[in-house]
C-alpha cells in the first residue's frame, strides 16, 4: 500500500488533490515538500511507529547483536532503512531476499540468505533475526527455514505486517515452539468501534440469518479504512458547497479535522 501511495500522493500533490490512506506507514510519506496532501490514519515506520516500537522490543529483552533479513519490496526496504538508522546495537548479518516476477519469494535468494547467516561463532553469530516482510513473504520464508531445520533455536522478530497475521490452516510445518515474536498495531475498543461492529451484526443478521455474526472486525486497517472516509466526509462538510470542488480547501479542511473515530481518536499533524 505504501508503494502505492507514493506513486499517487506524488502525482496528487502536483494539484494539490488529497489522499487519505488507511495503512500507508512508509516514512517517506512524510515529506511535506514532496507529498504536500497526503495523510494517513496510522504511524510513520520511523521513531513514531513500529520501527521505534520494534528497537524498543529489541532493547527491552536485552538483545543487542541480532541479524535483518528483510525482502526487496518498497515497504520493507524503507522499513530496513529506517530500523538500520535507529538501531544502536550491533548487526550480525544483513540480506535482502529477491521477489521473482510472480510476487513469489525467490528460492535461491532466500537460500543465499540462510546459507549466509552466521551460526557457528557465538562471538560473531546471533540467535535473533528480525524479518522484514509481508506476511505472503514472510510465511514461506519461515517454513524454508523449518524445512532446512535452519538454526533451531532462532528467535523471529516481525513487524505487524506478518505476526498480526492469519498464518492459513497449513501450519503442520511449524515447530512445537515456533520463537516467533513481534509487534502489533493497537486495536481500539471504544464506543465508537461498539456502534459500528453493532450496525454491522445487525446487517449481517438481516441478510444472512443462518450465517454466525463477525465477533469483532477483522483488522486494524478496517478501521482505518472507515475513519478515513470519515475524515473526508466530516472535511466536506465541514466547507461551503461552493468550496468543495477546489481541492485546496480539502486539504486546509483536513488538516482541523478532528473526532472520536472507530480506530480511536483521529486528528493529523504537519505531515
Amino acid at each position: 500500500c505504501s508503494g502505492a501511495s507514493i506513486s499517487v500522493s506524488r502525482i496528487a500533490g502536483l494539484e494539490n488533490v488529497p489522499v487519505v490512506s488507511m495503512s500507508s506507514t512508509s516514512a517517506r510519506l512524510s515529506r511535506v515538500d514532496e507529498f504536500p496532501s497526503f495523510f494517513r490514519l496510522v504511524g510513520p515506520d520511523d521513531y513514531r511507529g513500529q520501527v521505534g516500537a520494534l528497537v524498543s522490543l529489541l532493547t527491552h529483552l536485552g538483545w543487542n547483536r541480532i541479524s535483518v533479513i528483510n525482502t526487496e519490496t518498497d515497504f520493507t526496504k524503507d522499513l530496513a532503512f529506517e530500523f538500520g538508522n535507529l538501531w544502536k546495537g550491533d548487526i550480525a548479518y544483513f540480506h535482502t531476499v529477491r521477489i521473482d516476477s510472480d510476487g513469489a519469494v525467490d528460492a535461491g535468494s532466500l537460500d543465499l540468505a540462510l546459507d549466509g547467516v552466521p551460526t557457528e561463532n557465538p562471538r560473531l553469530n546471533s540467535r535473533v533475526i528480525v524479518l522484514l516482510a509481508h506476511h505472503q513473504h514472510a510465511f514461506p520464508i519461515l517454513q524454508r527455514a523449518r524445512e532446512r531445520n535452519f538454526q533451531p533455536d532462532t528467535i523471529w522478530v516481525g513487524t505487524h505486517s506478518w505476526t498480526d497475521r492469519f498464518f492459513g490452516d497449513s501450519t503442520q510445518w511449524m515447530p512445537d515452539i515456533p520463537g516467533y515474536i513481534g509487534i502489533a498495531q493497537y486495536r481500539n475498543r471504544n464506543s465508537e468501534y461498539q456502534d459500528f461492529l453493532q450496525r454491522i451484526q445487525a446487517k449481517q443478521r438481516q441478510l444472512r440469518p443462518l450465517t454466525p455474526v463477525m465477533e469483532f472486525l477483522p483488522d486494524y486497517a478496517a478501521e482505518t479504512m472507515v475513519d478515513s472516509i470519515l475524515s473526508l466526509a466530516k472535511a466536506l462538510s465541514s466547507l461551503q458547497p461552493k468550496d468543495r470542488a477546489e481541492t485546496g480547501h480539502i486539504v486546509n479542511a483536513l488538516k482541523n479535522i478532528t473526532f472520536s473515530g472507530v480506530s480511536g481518536p483521529v486528528s493529523f499533524t504537519a505531515e
